[in-house]
């Protein structure tokens, strides 16, 4: 009968229970301080469209810190709870929420092609202005007959904003606005326009004194110079300040942004044409919405042709959107 002893190192006793502390020291740590996703609930009004149609979406998920809609057509993001968005083009898309930044849930949509109206009459008419600065109010007016309800949308909460015929509004956020109006309750046969709403520019001086001005400096002259060349050369004309970048015209801006395309042009030149940033500055491509440097990394190396071309700018000339079509070659 065997009489074989086994003996165990302390020291492998050990690494074991130092492994099996951190371990559990791990597991507690992500138990308590990593968040569980919550249950993502959402409705959308309907999951096959027309091109065109408004789309209504509504988050029912509960806890939330954060909300980001991905409509999956490459156009803007939205952080707002129950949005509205139209597909421009038919396909099938795949919509995006995500809460708290990770927790994500998907549906598809199909969008069909958008069929010519059976009635032109039915199509809703409004008018309004193009761009607002910010804070003041802009009038709708409705100019379709024979109407009995009007919904419009503003393009800010994502709700129906008003249910009068010749509403008034006044936006809390800048940016780009799709306004829409859908009337007797028709969806299909949908409305909408761009608004443009501007933040109001504020003077730079604004709440500081005003400093005294400084008048030219008097040169002091000796009393008995025995070489007046050094008084000569401090009547020297003032230096001429240098001229400031003219601000482009939308025939120069058309100009730079296909030299730009070629690589000749650099990004900081259109600085001086901009009222803010140009990462900050929105513009309409075809109808897709981004921040002009997104649009100059689109287009750099590409051959194209500018169809049309136009600005919204302020009372000094500078440029706050632009709006421009164009066709690959």
């Amino acid at each position: 009968m065997s009489n074989t002893k086994y003996r165990f190192d302390r020291r492998i006793l050990s690494f074991f229970a130092f492994v099996s502390i951190v371990s559990l020291g791990v597991f507690l740590y992500k138990y308590y301080t990593v968040k569980k996703c919550p249950d993502v609930s959402f409705t959308i009004s309907s999951t096959s469209v027309e091109a065109g149609e408004l789309v209504m979406f509504n988050n029912r998920t509960q806890n939330t810190e954060s909300i980001k809609w991905d409509f999956g057509d490459n156009s803007v993001q939205v952080n707002e709870v129950s949005p509205t968005h139209t597909y421009r083009n038919p396909g099938e898309f795949i919509l995006k929420l995500t809460i708290n930044d990770r927790c994500q849930e998907m549906r598809k949509i199909v969008v069909r092609a958008k069929q010519a109206p059976q009635n032109a009459d039915l199509v809703p008419k409004f008018a309004c202005v193009s761009s607002v600065t910010l804070g003041k109010p802009i009038s709708f007016a409705c100019l379709s007959k024979n109407c009995k309800s009007w919904e419009w949308r503003f393009g800010e909460t994502g709700k129906v904003d008003s249910r009068e015929k010749d509403p008034v509004y006044k936006y809390s956020t800048p940016g780009p606005k799709t306004v829409s109006l859908v009337i007797n309750g028709r969806y299909t046969y949908l409305s909408k326009k761009i608004v443009y709403v501007m933040t109001p520019e504020v003077p730079k001086n604004i709440g500081k004194p005003a400093m005294p001005k400084k008048g030219p400096k008097t040169p002091v002259i000796p009393q008995s110079p025995d070489d007046y060349s050094s008084y000569d050369e401090m009547k020297t004309a003032p230096k001429k300040e240098p001229e400031k970048e003219k601000i482009m015209s939308n025939d120069d801006l058309k100009g730079a942004i296909i030299s730009y395309s070629k690589g000749k042009t650099k990004l900081s030149q259109f600085s001086a044409s901009f009222c803010s940033k140009t990462e900050s500055t929105t513009i309409e491509a075809n109808g897709k919405l981004m921040n002009f440097t997104e649009f100059l990394d689109k287009i750099l190396w590409q051959n194209f042709t500018i169809k049309e071309l136009r600005t919204i700018r302020d009372s000094n000339g500078c440029i706050n959107q632009v709006i421009i079509k164009y066709k690959k070659d």
